[in-house]
């Protein structure tokens, strides 16, 4: 059989064509680097609350409503973090190098809070926790200490200055300064923690919030929400590295 030039030429671009298709599926459908080393359980406890999970979305959320208060909740990449934060003039405030040792590093949530009460509620960044399988707990990181971490770690610049300025302006603890959430009102932010260790393999954010009493006589009362996320160690080291856009 003889093939005639416009035919291998034919053959070449429908190669190209599939080689092009493949690589593109590839990128589209991305490798374990792409994905987030903390992500919502796929079989959710029935006595959480009024809970909504949106695996859509990304970052996926998981929603909890009680009496009247709606808190939503997701995990950031550090890798989406740094497009948005680590960038020109500025180190993004959740900054961290792989050679850190863990307690120096930080895994971050983004936080939402409803008010939909008569009443406010109180929050306050020192009681919202991660709770592993592994039965350790980490405490959410303050401005002050997110602050310190930084400094001790990466030092002071003008970059260091912008992004700890910024944190001023998107943490969730800056939001409610005083501490209170008043009737109708909605705060919303990151909030950061040291890193869980790799060997966890279940993560459960807990945010305490106190709601003022209905009378003035009475006392303010607990409401725990309990978001129960899972953690993937291999995706946790196929993370991509720090970088400066």
């Amino acid at each position: 059989m003889v093939c005639s030039k416009d035919s291998v030429w034919h053959v070449w671009i429908l190669l190209i064509v599939i080689a092009g298709l493949t690589a593109g599926g590839c990128a589209t459908s991305g490798g374990l680097g792409s994905l987030p080393p903390i992500f919502p359980v796929e079989e959710i406890p029935p006595d959480l609350g009024d809970v909504v999970v949106d695996r859509e979305v990304k970052p996926a959320t998981i929603e909890i409503t009680k009496d009247n208060i709606t808190v939503e909740a997701k995990y950031y990449r550090a890798y989406d973090l740094d497009r948005k934060f680590n960038r020109g003039s500025m180190t993004s405030p959740f900054f961290y190098r792989e050679a850190w040792h863990q307690g120096e590093k930080t895994d971050v949530f983004y936080v939402k809070i409803t008010n939909n009460r008569q009443q406010p509620i109180l929050f306050d960044v020192s009681k919202c926790v991660l709770k592993d399988d592994t039965g350790a707990d980490y405490q959410a990181l303050s401005y002050k200490e997110n602050t310190e971490r930084l400094l001790y770690k990466a030092g002071r610049d003008i970059k260091i200055n912008n992004g700890l300025e910024k944190a001023k302006e998107i943490l969730l603890e800056m939001m409610a300064p005083d501490g209170e959430i008043a009737p109708g009102q909605t705060i919303e932010g990151y909030l950061p923690f040291q890193m869980i260790t790799t060997r966890a393999t279940k993560v459960d954010l807990v945010i305490d919030l106190e709601k003022a009493p209905d009378t003035p006589i009475g006392r303010y009362r607990l409401e725990q929400f309990v978001f129960p996320f899972a953690h993937d160690k291999a995706i946790r080291y196929a993370q991509p590295a720090t970088v400066q856009f």
